[in-house]
Parts: C-alpha cells; structure tokens; sequence
C-alpha cells in the first residue's frame, strides 16, 4: 500500500515538473536553454554573416549618430531618456526609454566599432528563437515541432530588418520581454507585469502580448489560478493605459495623429485585408519581404489579394473562435498574430 502510493506521488510529481506538452524531461535535459541558445546564435552568425559589418542606415542614423540623449551615459541624459515629459522623446517619436537607454549603454561600449551592436542584434534573436521554443514546449505542442517553429523563426528573411539593423534592439528586446512575459504569468505574476512593461517601454508594439495573455488566462485549466492571474492582468492593462499618454503625445507632436484616412472606408477595409493576405504568405513562404514596402492602396473590388483574403480570413476567424471556445491554448497564438498585426497596421499612416 505504502509503496503504491509512493509510486503514484512520484508520477504525478514527474508530470508536474514536465511542461505541459513536452516530450518529457529524459529527452530534453535541463540545460536544453543554454544548449540550444549557442546552437541558434551559432547559425545566426552564419545567417548574418554578410550584415555583421554592414554600416548604419536608416533610423539606425536618428539613435545612434546624431540622437543627444544616446551620446553620453550621464545623470543628465538619464534623467532625461526617462522623464515622459522631456523632448528626448521627440528624436525616437516615440517614448522609448528603454530602448533609449539600452542604446546608450551600446554607444558607451561599442563606440563606432560597428560589430558589436550587430553581435547584440544576432544574439537578442537568437534569445527570441529560444524563447519561442519554451513558450512552445510550454503548451500543447510536441518537442521536435516546437524546435522546428523556433528555427523557422531564426532563419524567416522577414527578420532581416530587425537583426541587420541596428536601431531595431527596439523590436529585439521587446519581443523578448513580451515573450519572457507570457512565460514567467502563470508562476510569476508580479515578474510577468515588470516583464511587459519593460517590454512596452522597448516598443509599443508589445502591446500585442495583453490580448495573447488575456486568452492564455482563459484557456487555463485551473480556474483559480485563471481568476488570480485575470486580476493581474488588470495591471497590465493599467501599464498599456499610463503608456499611452506621453506615446500619443509624442505622435501628437509629430502631427501624426492627424492623418486622414482614405476618403472610401471601403478602400482602407480593402487595403488592410489586402495587406493582411500578402504578410500571411510572406509569413508562409518569405514572398514579397523587402524593406520599404508599401503596397498601393486597394481601389478595385476584383483585387487578387483582397479577394483571396476573404475566404482566408473567415476560415482563419473560425479557428480562432473555436479553438477559444474549447479553452485550447492554440487560440492564444492566432489571437496573438492578429493584434500583432494591428500593431502593425496601426503604425502605417497610409491605412490608419
């Protein structure tokens, strides 16, 4: 008797220190992070080979040249790099301090040896590949193709922008805080909302982590701890609200609040679904990934890319609706992609 019970305790003990969907730990050993971190930023090394020399360009000149609160490390500048009410915001249009001063930090050790901050760049993705891979491992998904996702992700040219550039340690560093943050809710609550706001102040668009949080909670199957991390929750959504006063003011200055959209709402409706389609296949096949890209607004009813968006959208819909609906934790990742490109949409003054 005492022997059963023995084995079931230590069953079930071996089942709750497994993430929910991994293969086991006999197959992933504990160091698996670390491990598979070297692996990844090894081959992207070798991905951004070609990049890792490459010059400034871009807004790479705004941060890292000619930004004044990014040239020195002083009490001076940091006082100002985090102050929402001061013009340090106006250079970056946007209240980034966190960016601001990770940058800033950069420039003090790296100087104008252009390497160094590629290094980061390569190594931050690297991070987020693993990241990816956890948050995987951490749902219903098996090991092998939670590994697969994470080395789509490092190798996807969709993300040469953001590692080949220096000044998106923005995108980087945010995303990896978001994610760091989906990770740490369900034990960490408290570390999870310090995560996020972090997060946001790398980049507005880890805004896109409240909405994926919001249905990760929903889908838990501990309803209490569900109940508990919804109340935390609502700090998150305070963070995104005390966020939003000196980001608008920063957009305000720049007129950007301002732009008209297109006269027909059928236009913009279009466009945006057209938009939509052409990131969906550059996700799936890297299509049409190029820097600058700006595809003309949808006048005509009969274009190829809006139409194929409709049927694609609906089915798209329906699986996140009833994925959402059976509490399964797939419906986090389709929510996620979505208000991730809202954020996106949302920063084209074309379409906003």
């Amino acid at each position: 008797m005492i022997d059963s019970q023995a084995m079931a305790r230590g069953r079930s003990q071996a089942t709750d220190a497994a993430p929910s969907g991994a293969p086991g730990p006999s197959r992933w050993p504990a160091g698996w992070p670390a491990a598979l971190f070297a692996a990844f930023a090894g081959l992207s090394v070798l991905v951004y080979a070609q990049a890792l020399r490459g010059p400034f360009v871009s807004d790479d000149i705004g941060y890292l040249v000619t930004h004044p609160y990014t040239a020195q490390l002083d009490a001076e500048s940091l006082w100002a790099i985090l102050d929402p009410r001061s013009p340090a915001k106006l250079y970056a249009a946007n209240y980034a301090p966190v960016h601001l001063l990770l940058t800033a930090i950069e420039r003090q050790i790296f100087a104008d040896a252009l390497l160094g901050y590629h290094l980061v760049n390569v190594a931050l993705h690297a991070l987020v590949a693993v990241l990816l891979v956890a948050l995987f491992r951490g749902a219903d998904i098996p090991g092998r193709a939670a590994l697969a996702g994470g080395l789509f992700f490092l190798v996807h040219p969709a993300n040469v922008e953001a590692v080949a550039w220096a000044s998106q340690l923005k995108t980087l560093a945010a995303l990896a805080l978001s994610l760091l943050a989906l990770l740490a809710l369900r034990r960490r609550p408290l570390a999870a909302l310090s995560l996020f706001a972090l997060a946001l102040l790398a980049k507005a668009s880890a805004l896109a982590a409240l909405p994926a949080a919001a249905v990760w909670v929903h889908c838990w199957g501990d309803r209490g701890q569900a109940r508990r991390a919804g109340l935390w929750l609502l700090g998150w959504l305070l963070v995104a609200c005390l966020y939003a006063i000196p980001q608008y003011a920063s957009f305000a200055h720049l007129g950007a609040v301002e732009v008209e959209a297109f006269e027909d709402p059928w236009v913009q409706a279009r466009t945006i679904a057209a938009v939509g389609m052409r990131y969906l296949v550059m996700a799936l096949t890297s299509y049409g990934v190029s820097a600058f890209q700006e595809p003309a607004p949808v006048f005509s009813w009969l274009d190829p890319w809006w139409l194929a968006a409709l049927p694609t959208g609906a089915l798209l819909a329906w699986r996140a609706i009833a994925t959402l609906r059976s509490r399964s934790e797939e419906a986090a990742y389709w929510i996620f992609a979505a208000s991730s490109f809202l954020s996106c949409v949302s920063s084209r003054r074309a379409w906003w």
